[in-house]
């Protein structure tokens, strides 16, 4: 099913490059769906991460701060861009209710070094304080 995923999906969403997981183990976890894809423009990239509560009751998600998401792009394994870099949160910890069957997305946009050419992988990631949401995609710049 896998194979079949990987050979439609250029055909269904060109220049687009998705990973879809059940999120990591423990506590609410376990009930979050995530996707991240990652969409080539000229000279861009964006990034869309999705987080979808599966179960029929709401989870609640805590924050230890303003932030609620982060992408990460890696290259041979060194990290070249880091959303938050540069960003600044509130210091305030909060709370977000995911309800049941609802999904909450994050976007953000890489504005890729020229001549950048090659394969990437982004990460994903909900920063909320238990953790374990997290995806990763690869993708290619032309």
């Amino acid at each position: 099913m896998r194979n079949i995923f990987k050979t439609l999906l250029p055909l269904l969403f060109p220049g687009a490059i998705m990973a879809c997981s059940v999120a990591g183990a423990g506590g609410a976890n376990e009930a979050l769906m995530s996707s991240v894809q990652a969409t080539t423009g000229t000279g861009t990239v964006t990034f869309t991460f999705q987080v979808t509560n599966t179960t029929t009751e709401p989870i609640e998600l805590e924050f230890a701060d303003g932030q609620s998401f982060e992408f990460l792009v890696m290259r041979d394994g060194s990290e070249v861009w880091r959303w938050s870099d540069g960003q600044a949160f509130t210091q305030a910890e909060r709370v977000m209710v995911l309800p049941a069957g609802e999904t909450v997305r994050y976007q953000a946009v890489w504005n890729a070094p020229t001549a950048a050419s090659g394969e990437y992988v982004v990460i994903a990631a909900l920063t909320s304080r238990d953790g374990g949401v997290r995806q990763g995609a690869t993708f290619r710049l032309p």
